[in-house]
């Protein structure tokens, strides 16, 4: 079937009338506070709002429904179907009976003026005597300028002719989520096969359709479904709209850092910890850094300081799951400089074989007989975590074991700039002789031997600013004694506790010239009962007639003090602590 108009034909005549309608339709109603017109030109329908001009009838129509929210018809008798916006004066008019209201669909109305209320009545008569006459003639508007024009119109209600036309208010369609997608995906005008494939992008990328309305504009906008929630919540402000910065055509250009900071920066701003977290900044671990991680500590010394500084604060991700380091302690894999050093003969060591994700740095869980370990270890170092934060839900770790978070090979981390700084700082004097400024008990790491050996007092365990006050650090021997307490009597644990914090103490103050005083000593010994007495006995009898004794080298002194550390355990003030942790930490 060849269409009357064109050279286009179609095999159906349904093909037929909607090409009709696309392509040679001359008008097209719409309603813009009145019903009005908009009639094709050379080139097709001009938005009346935008100037945008489409070329097919439907395009522009559902341009102005989807864009502005406006009510649109191709049909007369659908389009005008409110009462008309007229003044005419009336008030010398006697009143008649009234006759059935004029029909509406015969009011060509294109404003309020009461000019056009007459030209719309002329029209309505003249459709009827010409239809009677013969509706097949052509329609003329010529000798309807009568003497009773004025008598007809009295017959029309007094509702049309009323002052301040109110047309009944239509009900504001809000979009659909199909219509949605199309609308954020450009799509509204295009064919079914690419709309489909915006729904099936949508669909794929599990994102959530919102609207944004400006005005009675209707915006379609697709998102995730956590920021679909922010951003349906109320709120006092909607915030200002920017556009992100201009990439130019090559997306590889990005560069990796500024995609980081906002990767991390969405991940903190998400997290359970986002008030905690909200002032920070991290930065992904850099090669510089790890070359700092694998440099030896004999011949940079401050580096048993400064390292620990780096790492604490730092952030872990492995997949959707993520924690934040809050204490952290440093340990040689030389022996001669650190006794508490990595034993070798575990199934899983933290010392980096061969190169993995950020060069020679190895993340992992280590099994020992006080459980799940979590380690990264360089060559010439490890640094073990005592103290976590899931940031993905509330969960923290207190202690040595690690239990809820599992590092894979793809495990990224993500240090704290003002870590950073203050390990910079660090580097550069190499007579730093403790981590950060803070009590020096807090300092001390988690030991339970060694306790001859100067580096078991090295005060290097360092803490995350979120969790910096004494209160929020793990336990150790050093630091049970202190903690607050109703009862006033103290407990077996934290009697012995004093001692080694005594002993830590001098040691501090005098390296390897530290002694245990006898007085120091007969004040604790003479509170201690039960099983704690016997190894208390075995001390008394080292110092003879001395009023004191050394401790560092003191190999029978260690035997003892490693046998009361181990009957002293953290674990259960460290669970009572976790809560106010969780209360400071989370939101």
């Amino acid at each position: 079937m060849k269409c009357d108009k064109c050279s286009h034909t179609c095999s159906t005549t349904d093909g037929l009338r909607t090409h009709d309608r696309d392509y040679h339709r001359l008008v097209v109603y719409y309603y813009d506070k009145t019903w009005k017109l908009a009639h094709r030109t050379t080139g097709g329908f001009t938005c009346p709002i935008c100037n945008e001009t489409f070329i097919t009838t439907r395009s522009f129509m559902a341009h102005l429904s989807y864009s502005y929210g406006l009510k649109v018809s191709i049909d007369k008798k659908y389009a005008v179907n409110d009462t008309i916006e007229q003044s005419v004066d009336l008030e010398n008019t006697e009143p008649k009976k009234q006759e059935p209201k004029v029909a509406s669909k015969f009011l060509d109305v294109t404003n309020d003026q009461s000019t056009d209320l007459e030209d719309s009545v002329k029209k309505k008569q003249e459709r009827e005597v010409n239809y009677k006459l013969n509706e097949n003639n052509k329609r003329s508007r010529e000798g309807w300028e009568t003497e009773d024009f004025q008598e007809k119109i009295k017959h029309i209600p007094q509702k049309l002719l009323s002052d301040g036309f109110k047309p009944a208010k239509m009900k504001e369609r809000r979009l659909s989520k199909r219509d949605v997608v199309l609308l954020a995906g450009d799509a509204v005008t295009s064919e079914k096969a690419v709309q489909d494939d915006k729904v099936m992008a949508q669909k794929l990328g599990r994102f959530v359709p919102i609207i944004h309305t400006i005005g009675e504009k209707q915006l379609g906008l697709l998102t995730s479904a956590s920021m679909a929630s922010f951003l349906l919540a109320k709120r006092e402000t909607c915030g200002t709209w920017l556009s992100p910065e201009n990439e130019g055509e090559d997306l590889t250009a990005q560069t990796t850092t500024s995609y980081n900071d906002f990767w991390i920066g969405y991940l903190k701003e998400n997290s359970k910890a986002s008030n905690a977290l909200k002032n920070t900044t991290h930065e992904e671990l850099s090669e510089s850094m790890v070359s700092w991680l694998n440099g030896d500590w004999l011949e940079f010394p401050q580096l048993r300081y400064c390292l620990a500084q780096l790492l604490v604060g730092s952030i872990l991700v492995e997949g959707t799951i993520s924690i934040m380091i809050n204490t952290i302690e440093p340990y040689s894999r030389d022996q001669f400089i650190d006794a508490h050093y990595e034993r070798q003969g575990l199934a899983v060591s933290s010392y980096p074989t061969t190169p993995e994700k950020y060069g020679l740095l190895r993340i992992c869980l280590i099994q020992t007989a006080d459980g799940l370990k979590l380690v990264i270890g360089s060559r010439t170092c490890s640094f073990l975590v005592t103290s976590s934060a899931r940031l993905d839900t509330v969960s923290l770790n207190l202690g040595p074991e690690t239990n809820h978070f599992v590092p894979t090979s793809t495990t990224r981390l993500f240090v704290d700039s003002l870590s950073l700084q203050a390990c910079e700082s660090l580097l550069k004097d190499q007579s730093v002789a403790r981590v950060q400024s803070m009590l020096s008990m807090n300092l001390l790491r988690q030991v339970r031997s060694k306790f001859d050996k100067l580096s078991t007092y090295t005060m290097c365990r360092a803490s995350s600013s979120i969790a910096s006050l004494p209160e929020l650090q793990p336990l150790s021997i050093w630091t049970l004694c202190s903690i607050e307490s109703t009862n006033p009597k103290m407990s077996q644990q934290k009697i012995v506790s004093s001692l080694f914090r005594i002993i830590a103490g001098e040691v501090i103050k005098f390296g390897k010239k530290a002694t245990l005083k006898k007085s120091d000593f007969d004040e604790i010994a003479s509170e201690i009962q039960g099983a704690m007495k016997n190894p208390f006995d075995n001390i008394n009898e080292l110092f003879g007639k001395s009023d004191e004794i050394g401790i560092i080298s003191n190999k029978v002194l260690n035997q003892h003090l490693t046998y009361l550390a181990g009957k002293i355990s953290n674990k259960q003030d460290n669970e009572k602590r976790i809560q106010s942790i969780i209360n400071s930490i989370y939101d």
